[in-house]
């Protein structure tokens, strides 16, 4: 049997008794290392989140920062793209080795931080993984020291290397350590879905080139947005309504939005790592659930989705992922029927429910004379089957097959013919007397079997020669925002509400009835008659909308 401590290390000898960290005995030795380790700051007991911090951004001007000390140019020019680039001078007290002289100056960037992270025992960490936290940790400190920069003329201040240190071992703990996965990280190895409520960073904006059309007409450069979770970057496509917005200037780097309801391109792609995902695929975001969220916002997963609001809506902005109404009026059930004229489906409506009643009418007493028909032509059609196994048998006299009789392969051709042309009289002179009782008899099998199978065989000709009707109901129903409390709503929807006669608004199967002064809880609602919609500042603006087949209705008091 062999022990399986290290030398040294088995319980009552000196090593078993020595500090731990991440599996690795701590030596109590100085390190010879010129990159200095980070000093751990503990989380403070009653720790503040940006909203309630006390000061809002942009309340100290750029004259006041730089009187602080503060070298806002330096701090301007930190972005995730060129963080990898920036590295801190490191005091000539914290460069000492015991094995070599001091140099002169050490420059403490992303592969020292690499260097200092494995002499802590983060074996997990890559350098790649270090490049990418190091640019955003860095982001985040630079926009918190111009934010609070009363803590940067402190001793433990933001904008230091010993900071960006405890921050990136703090991350490494949480994530690779502890195996914490951020939401990115999530959604690009697809264990949760990127349809999921989200708010994210906008920490680039990428210009593509103009495009020529076909008509020769230059068109606007189409910009892309970089979205960070504060943990991983990703690439993201958006669509007219959200670039106007990025022209617009409302939305911009370091910018907070809300997004649900987004989509992976390319299509169904193969799951993968954050890290590799980034040249490999990209968010879809859609105008109408896109929100912009508030400056103190936290970044991550959402409790729940944002709720849009009609007056932040546009004809092309796609799918309105939640919405909160109100029924302000209700038009009469209307009824349309679709039907595939030369390859395309065309419809017959809006009638009213008296119309619909009358050609369901028409359409059941259609299909029951169409079903009678069928079930004579059948019984018709086996009547002669039997007649024809009784010419047969005459013919055969006595000649019958046995038991354990095999059939002549023959006969299957024998009876194709017969069943294809009908023609019992010139079979019977062209066939002996024991084909004849062989005929006979598989005649008779294919009868009974054909029999067993009547009801499928009525059901599949009546579909053929009478379908069913494809009809939806229809209810429009005008509605308007509830939630005004921050902004007066100057729109009204008209919601067209498909199938309702078959929708359930609860678990217990109610049945919908809707009433003017009713409230509800809408999901997925998509644009309606684009060109009829009106400006967003138009009075007594209106929007078309109308209901998918996965909408969901929850009633609220």
């Amino acid at each position: 049997f062999k022990v399986p401590f290290k030398k040294g290390m088995a319980p009552g000898e000196p090593g078993h008794n020595q500090p731990r960290l991440y599996g690795r005995v701590r030596t109590p030795t100085v390190t010879s290392s010129e990159v200095p380790s980070p000093k751990k700051r503990p989380l403070p007991p009653n720790r503040r989140t940006l909203k309630t911090y006390g000061i809002l951004p942009g309340m100290y001007t750029r004259d006041e920062l730089e009187g602080m000390g503060i070298n806002t140019h330096e701090l301007q020019l930190i972005a995730p793209r060129t963080a990898a680039y920036y590295a801190f001078n490191a005091p000539m007290s914290e460069c000492t080795s015991l094995s070599q002289p001091p140099p002169t100056q050490v420059m403490l960037g992303p592969h020292a931080a690499y260097d200092a992270l494995r002499e802590l025992g983060c074996t997990l960490a890559t350098q790649e993984w270090v490049d990418n936290h190091w640019g955003l940790i860095l982001w985040k400190l630079a926009g918190m020291v111009a934010f609070a920069p009363d803590q940067e003329m402190e001793e433990d201040k933001r904008w230091s290397w010993g900071e960006v240190m405890r921050q990136l071992h703090s991350s490494y703990e949480r994530e690779l350590n502890g195996g914490s996965r951020p939401p990115l990280r999530l959604i690009t190895t697809q264990d949760v879905s990127s349809a999921m409520p989200t708010v994210l960073c906008v920490s680039d904006i990428i210009w593509n080139e103009p495009t020529t059309g076909k008509d020769g007409v230059v068109e606007l450069a189409h910009p892309e947005l970089e979205v960070t979770d504060g943990w991983y970057r990703l690439r993201a496509k958006i669509d007219k309504p959200l670039a106007r917005a990025v022209r617009k200037g409302m939305i911009r780097i370091g910018r907070k939005i809300g997004i649900v309801g987004a989509n992976l391109t390319p299509k169904r792609p193969e799951p993968c790592e954050i890290l590799e995902a980034y040249n490999k695929v990209k968010l879809s975001l859609i105008g109408n659930s896109t929100h912009l969220e508030p400056w103190h916002s936290k970044l991550g997963f959402m409790k729940r989705p944002p709720i849009s609001t009609l007056s932040s809506l546009t004809a092309d902005g796609g799918n309105v992922q939640l919405l909160d109404l109100e029924v302000t009026r209700v038009y009469p059930l209307a009824f349309m029927e679709f039907s595939m004229v030369d390859g395309k489906k065309e419809h017959d409506g809006p009638y009213d429910q008296t119309e619909e009643r009358k050609r369901e009418a028409e359409w059941e007493a259609r299909r029951e004379r169409v079903a009678e028909k069928i079930r004579f032509d059948l019984q018709k059609t086996h009547s002669t089957w039997k007649s024809w196994e009784d010419k047969l048998k005459r013919h055969a006299g006595g000649r019958f097959p046995g038991v354990d009789d095999t059939q002549p392969d023959h006969i299957d051709d024998h009876l194709i013919e017969l069943l294809e042309n009908g023609d019992i009289r010139s079979l019977v002179q062209r066939i002996s007397p024991t084909d004849a009782g062989w005929l006979a008899d598989a005649l008779a099998m294919h009868r009974i079997k054909e029999q067993e199978n009547l009801g499928d065989v009525i059901t599949r000709e009546l579909e053929k020669e009478c379908p069913p009707r494809d009809v939806g109901s229809l209810r429009v129903l005008w509605m308007k925002d509830v939630r005004t409390d921050r902004k007066p709503s100057n729109r009204t929807a008209e919601v067209a509400v498909w199938h309702v006669t078959n929708l359930i608004l609860d678990e217990s199967g109610t049945r919908a009835n809707f009433k003017i002064g009713q409230r509800f809880r809408i999901t997925s609602l998509q644009p309606n008659k684009l060109q009829s919609w009106m400006p967003q500042d138009a009075e007594d603006g209106r929007v078309y909308l109308y209901t998918l087949k996965w909408t969901k209705w929850r009633k609220l008091p």
